[in-house]
């Protein structure tokens, strides 16, 4: 990380094909990440269960002393629903994926779209 801009060792260009290959060759309960630069955000990524990185209420138990309780919120996790994730997020496309492969969510429906819709 330099000046809050993560750096990789060896950066190199990517293809379609090769972020392709990373999400579908991929081994089970390994994971993938990307690190892009100039980039801009066009959708997101939503799979089962939804949850979102959010700022969330510490629930201390009753019996421990306030002086225990130093905080009131943490960043965590909550679980949303897709309605709830557009709300949030309501200029951005969802993406996921489904048996036909990676689908967008328009209204209350999931269409197939092309791997291309995300990196033309």
């Amino acid at each position: 990380m330099e000046d809050g801009v993560r750096k990789v060792s060896h950066p190199r260009d990517m293809t379609a094909s090769d972020f392709s290959a990373t999400i579908s060759g991929r081994a089970n309960g390994n994971y993938n990440e990307w690190v892009i630069a100039d980039f801009q955000v066009i959708g997101l990524f939503a799979a089962e269960p939804y949850r979102v990185s959010a700022e969330v209420t510490i629930d201390y138990p009753d019996d421990m002393p306030d002086w225990m309780r130093t905080i009131d919120t943490t960043l965590g996790f909550e679980y949303k629903s897709l309605d709830d994730i557009q709300k949030l997020f309501p200029e951005l496309q969802i993406y996921s994926f489904s048996n036909s492969g990676l689908v967008q969510r328009v209204g209350s429906a999931w269409i197939t779209v092309a791997h291309a819709t995300l990196y033309p």
